[in-house]
């Protein structure tokens, strides 16, 4: 009978023990190996300089005697595991080949160095307690696992095993290492949790109902397709566990104790939650771990559309079977003739051939004919090599072999060849991906109309024909050889190496900018930059892209001189207009005097108020046409804004007029010219003046919004109807009865020249506002 329990994660269990049986293994072949080493030489407690080691068992060694016994050099040199004689400070004394070869280092190498030279940075500290413990005589010997870095700089996993050797007052005198090779082992470990995370993916996520059962009846493992399938929550299922599923669990775990590994497959109906009935396809599958029936799988695929669904679920059986089995590499042994003599099974899931169907095949011959060549050239004692090899079906795999010659010990000729092939069908597939992305990208740069540059520490790691072209230089090697910043203009050098540390510092993106650069022959070159953070040849760079706008720049320039020309014509048109009229006044009064008229004081007062008018335009109007050189500093405008209010504020109170100051304490900084944002000032505020007869309020306020400073000057006055609002700002418009328009002109012009905005809004009847906005400036 199935118990309902709490399901538990029993791919766990299967796990450890599967892993604690590959471990044993390891440890009973590494223990047999110290074991041996042990028996030749025994370490006991007593004077180095007349003791040592024992060989075989027999009568103690002296030191002398341990350099010149046979018995003890043959044993020492010739173990297959890494000894070494290690002072106390952990320098090496003595070596084997063994770990000579283990390390990469030569034996006088060896000499000169500590086990710290050798040791992985981060296992430096693993041990340091035993060996403590070992000088402390607490303890006889201790083990541990640790990496060790090779000469070649590639890391290898070794089990550790240290004891101390006394002399006869019990004073440590030297150490003795044991080294064993653990890598194979470490990367099967590694292996098997992938394929145990893979496993438990499997299962959770599996689309079918899934259930393990233990050998004594008790439901382990549910997934959670048994909701989805049947309706019922894990739990509730377990409550109400289907008999004929029951049935179909007793008689698959009778066959498992009886040690058979059958697969028994059955169709049956459970009820649905709703009522209703669910055909499934039932799959019961023995558990086997270390060879011994644990349990039993059930897969239970809702089959109730018919038999449409038969196939995909033997699909999805096999898949599975495919994804649970643990995947090796195939090992083969061939003659010096290159005939297979043994294959291991995995042949059969590699290459589809059965160990049988190999076995007397020449190895070449399922070699891809362009690879068979450069593998026998390659040949050696020991290689690593990668080629194509045919499978069963006709179409290549990628293998990556690893091969070892074996020779005989009195000939010295090779007997036989070991090799352990695995497929890397992917990484090679990966690899010519990323060449082909590779030569794409590298086409797209070299034939790219925008000037590329790769630089790395300050110089040109690469550019591209058309950098080469734009700087006039001959070839790529020439510009290698120079400063970068040499080609820049003086004027942007300092701008260019600040977009050079935020990219290199911040690893941020320097947005297009404009720049000038100077080529090989001293001509200057517009441009625009735009430089982002990259890796070449895996180190940081600056990729840079620059697009030579000087034609452009010509063309602007061009059109630039129309919309002056066409604006010159617009001025002359309006002075004419403007001055015409307090000309005629002139005439007209002159004619007056001429006729005698007796009002001649009333008509000079109007005449020079007339000529006034003549020389308010023209001053403006120079203004507007040649701006007053400018002095660009930081510049406090709430400091400048209580100066110009406290310049008009006895013309606003004449008026009826108060004006309100609404600024921060703080200074709120721009950079600009003293005067002329006093200018701005002054046109607005006197604007606002002139535009309340009745008096009022003008509000003045200034505040930091994000990156600018934002100052609004909002009056009480009559208003600017909301179709002439797009006019605001053009010379020679005005609402006032005696303006010119050109004050709001020249106001506009230098907000725009301090690279700010003038906006405006205005309500008839109820006011206008003018908001200025400026960047503020780096303190």
């Amino acid at each position: 009978m199935v118990r309902r329990l709490s399901a538990r994660a029993d791919y766990n269990v299967h796990r450890d023990r599967r892993l604690h049986g590959r471990r044993r293994h390891d440890d009973v072949e590494l223990a047999g190996q110290a074991e041996a080493v042990r028996r030749t030489f025994l370490i006991p407690i007593a004077p180095l300089e007349s003791t040592t080691f024992f060989p075989g068992g027999g009568t103690a060694l002296t030191l002398p005697q341990m350099e010149t016994d046979s018995l003890f050099q043959h044993a020492f040199f010739h173990a297959k595991i890494g000894m070494a004689v290690v002072a106390l400070n952990g320098r090496f004394q003595k070596v084997n080949p063994s770990i000579c070869k283990l390390t990469g280092y030569s034996e006088a190498e060896l000499l000169t160095m500590t086990y710290l030279d050798i040791t992985h940075p981060d296992d430096a500290g693993v041990g340091e307690r035993m060996r403590a413990k070992l000088i402390e005589g607490t303890m006889d010997d201790y083990q541990n696992e640790k990496r060790y870095i090779r000469k070649d700089g590639v890391h290898v996993w070794v089990q550790h095993t240290l004891s101390v050797v006394r002399n006869a007052d019990g004073v440590p005198q030297v150490f003795v290492s044991q080294l064993q090779d653990i890598s194979a082992r470490k990367k099967a470990e590694h292996l098997l949790q992938r394929h145990m995370q893979q496993y438990k993916s499997l299962f959770d996520e599996h689309p079918d109902l899934v259930y393990a059962v233990s050998m004594d009846g008790e439901l382990t493992s549910l997934n959670h397709s048994v909701e989805r399938i049947t309706g019922y929550t894990p739990d509730a299922w377990r409550s109400a566990f289907p008999k004929p599923l029951e049935d179909g669990i007793r008689h698959a775990l009778e066959h498992a104790h009886e040690g058979s590994l059958d697969t028994f497959r059955f169709e049956t109906e459970v009820p649905h939650a709703d009522g209703s009935k669910v055909h499934l396809s039932v799959t019961h599958a023995p558990i086997i771990v270390d060879g011994e029936a644990v349990g039993v799988y059930g897969i239970a695929k809702d089959v109730t559309p018919q038999a449409r669904l038969i196939r995909q679920l033997k699909e999805s059986e096999r898949k599975y079977r495919l994804l649970a089995e643990n995947s090796l590499d195939v090992i083969v042994r061939y003659n010096p003739f290159g005939i297979l003599t043994y294959v291991s099974p995995s042949s059969a899931s590699m290459l589809g051939y059965l160990p049988e169907e190999l076995v007397g095949v020449d190895a070449m011959s399922l070699v891809h004919p362009e690879d068979v060549e450069p593998l026998r050239e390659s040949f050696a004692d020991e290689r690593l090599s990668t080629f194509r090899c045919r499978t069963k079906y006709g179409d290549y795999v990628w293998i990556e072999s690893r091969t070892k010659r074996i020779r005989g010990k009195q000939t010295g000729k090779a007997t036989e060849y070991i090799a352990v092939l695995r497929d890397v069908s992917e990484r090679e597939a990966e690899r010519r991906r990323l060449r082909e992305a590779e030569e794409q990208y590298r086409e797209l740069v070299e034939h790219s109309p925008d000037a590329i540059f790769v630089g790395v520490g300050g110089r040109f790691a690469y550019v591209n024909d058309t950098a080469v072209a734009l700087l006039g230089a001959k070839n790529k090697e020439q510009l290698y050889e120079i400063d970068p910043m040499t080609l820049i203009h003086p004027a942007y050098r300092d701008a260019s190496a600040a977009r050079r540390r935020m990219v290199e510092q911040d690893k941020r993106v320097a947005e297009l900018a404009q720049s000038v650069f100077v080529g090989l022959d001293g001509k200057t070159i517009d441009v625009e930059v735009k430089s982002i953070p990259t890796i070449y040849n895996n180190k940081e760079a600056v990729h840079t892209i620059v697009r030579d706008v000087t034609e452009r720049k010509k063309t602007e320039a061009l059109l630039q001189q129309s919309e002056k020309l066409s604006a010159a014509g617009q001025l002359a048109a309006g002075i004419a207009h403007e001055i015409r009229n307090p000309l005629t006044s002139l005439k007209g009064f002159l004619h007056l005097m001429q006729s005698g008229t007796a009002q001649k004081p009333y008509y000079f007062r109007i005449m020079n108020d007339e000529l006034s008018r003549v020389e308010t335009i023209l001053s403006e109007l120079l203004i507007l046409a040649k701006p007053t050189s400018t002095v660009m500093a930081n510049r406090d405008t709430t400091a400048l804004l209580r100066s110009v209010a406290s310049l008009l504020e006895t013309q606003a109170n004449l008026r009826g007029i108060e004006l309100f100051l609404d600024l921060p304490a703080e200074p709120l900084l721009v950079r600009g010219d003293d005067n002329q944002l006093k200018q701005v000032f002054i046109n607005l505020i006197k604007n606002g003046i002139e535009a309340m007869p009745d008096g009022g309020t003008i509000v003045i306020r200034a505040r930091a919004e994000g990156e600018r400073a934002v100052i609004r000057f909002v009056d009480e006055g009559r208003g600017i109807p909301e179709e002439k609002l797009p006019f605001v700002g053009r010379p020679f418009f005005t609402t006032k009865e005696y303006g010119t328009g050109l004050g709001l002109s020249v106001s506009y012009k230098i907000v725009e020249a301090h690279r700010g905005t003038v906006s405006v809004s205005s309500v008839v009847g109820e006011g206008t506002s003018f908001t200025i906005a400026l960047p503020l400036a780096i303190s």
